[in-house]
């Protein structure tokens, strides 16, 4: 790709009319999409609807945005019973499988105690709700 730097949105690779790629912010990072064998217009709909789906997938998992399903768990799970939707409940029970079976090395749990971590290494007190689970 000759260090090419890709933008936010829908590109062809360098030297290459039959590769789709797109880039754009979302989950936290930088997302790259890069499907070789497809003409430019099939490109754009596939990679358009790949970021849809990303878009939904982060709409319904991220722990930052206070409206998803898995915010709406963290914060009130610990207090009381909460309803599952269904998808999310199969990804929780194939998360705690995998969990299980890497002996505790895969823990999507893990995202709020190294932002603790981080807090406490730069000095700052944690919240109070933060230490109190």
């Amino acid at each position: 790709m000759s260090g090419a730097v890709p933008r936010a949105g829908w590109t062809l690779a360098d030297g290459h009319n039959d590769t789709a790629w797109t880039t754009f912010p979302t989950l936290g990072t930088r997302v790259e999409v890069c499907l070789p064998g497809l003409p430019a217009e099939r490109g754009r709909a596939v990679t358009g609807r790949v970021r849809c789906e990303i878009e939904r997938i982060e709409s319904r998992l991220s722990r930052f945005r206070p409206d998803s399903v898995i915010a709406r768990l963290n914060r009130e799970a610990w207090r009381q019973p909460c309803r599952v939707p269904d998808e999310e409940c199969r990804l929780l029970r194939r998360c705690a499988r995998f969990w299980q079976a890497s002996g505790g090395s895969f823990d999507i749990a893990l995202g709020a105690a190294t932002d603790l971590w981080r807090a406490v290494g730069q000095g700052q007190r944690p919240p109070p709700a933060a230490t109190s689970r």
